[in-house]
């Protein structure tokens, strides 16, 4: 015994008017085909709501080359059925994955065709601290799998409605796409330049060192614990002025990350004993004619450590 979609094809093959197609309890649905374009369209109404005057047809399927394309799949089959396309029957959304495959396939080319640019030094400082963020801070890649040259996911895609105006002939799925490419291609380009010259720094080594990567990891344990703050220890570059502060967990990331010296607003000026080292700082500064800038540098930096524990964090 034929399925109701098996009926459905051979009508559709053999024939461009309209047409019945009974189902196994009997009932008839009535389909109606129009020509667009290259293809047809098909629209069905069911049950006895056919009879009225208002009624509205349902788009059911698209045809071209003696191949059908299922729009409402619901209509042709039984919801406790096996859905069993015969040989020239597919679903839409079948064809659109077949199209953004294709798709996919020509970024690939029109991307890895794209000409890489060269980029001033301070965009290349701009990357670099990109790179210090990856492997320093919170993350949801794993650092041994970070790769920046790796081809980004196309963004171009054929949605339904598309595929729909390709097979009437509305549109050249080719030309769309083409056009969709290059009205990104300086973007794409760009992008493509920095990700190059990223993966080519980061091959180069020394950008982050292995005590900065076992610090910010203990760090960002400590912030995942809930502490947001830690004493830091200081001296100068000539060991003429020792003292600690309590810094937030936060903020020495981030100094740590961009390479910069701590500010006063890092500290916790609730502490008396960093406000006291802080002022002692400040007046040694101006006794010596030094910035505070150059002295709470991470070069000045003589031991880091937990607050609850005591835990030794990092040890010059």
């Amino acid at each position: 015994m034929k399925e109701f979609i098996d009926k459905f094809a051979e009508k559709v093959m053999t024939t461009k008017e309209s047409f019945d197609v009974k189902r196994d309890n009997g009932k008839a649905v009535t389909f109606v085909q129009r020509q667009c374009g290259d293809a047809r369209y098909i629209y069905c109404f069911l049950g006895a709501k056919y009879y009225q005057v208002d009624e509205k047809p349902d788009f059911c399927a698209v045809v071209k080359d003696d191949q059908i394309y299922i729009i409402e799949e619901q209509i042709f089959f039984r919801n406790d059925t096996v859905k069993m396309w015969p040989d020239n029957v597919m679903h839409i959304d079948e064809y659109v994955n077949e199209l953004n495959r294709k798709v996919g396939e020509e970024f690939k080319r029109f991307y890895d065709n794209l000409p890489v640019k060269d980029f001033a030094e301070s965009a290349v400082q701009n990357m670099i601290n990109d790179i210090r963020r990856d492997f320093l801070l919170p993350s949801k890649v794993k650092r041994e799998n970070i790769r920046y040259d790796r081809r980004p996911s196309c963004n171009v895609k054929i949605d339904k409605e598309k595929a729909i105006e390709y097979l009437c002939g509305v549109i050249d799925y080719k030309k769309y796409t083409e056009k969709e490419f290059e009205s990104v291609r300086n973007t794409l380009m760009i992008s493509k330049s920095k990700r190059c010259k990223m993966q080519q720094l980061l091959e180069q080594g020394n950008i982050v060192t292995e005590d900065e990567s076992k610090l910010a990891l203990k760090l960002r344990s400590l912030k995942r614990s809930g502490q947001k703050i830690v004493e830091v220890q200081f001296t100068d570059s000539q060991d003429h002025l020792r003292g600690s502060a309590r810094v937030k967990i936060e903020d020495l990331l981030y100094a740590l990350v961009e390479r910069e010296a701590l500010l006063p607003s890092y500290c916790d000026r609730h502490d008396s004993g960093t406000c006291d080292f802080l002022e002692r700082l400040e007046k040694f500064g101006q006794e010596n004619n030094v910035k505070l800038y150059d002295i709470m540098t991470f070069d000045n930096i003589t031991k880091i450590k937990s607050l609850l524990d005591e835990a030794i964090l990092y040890k010059k």
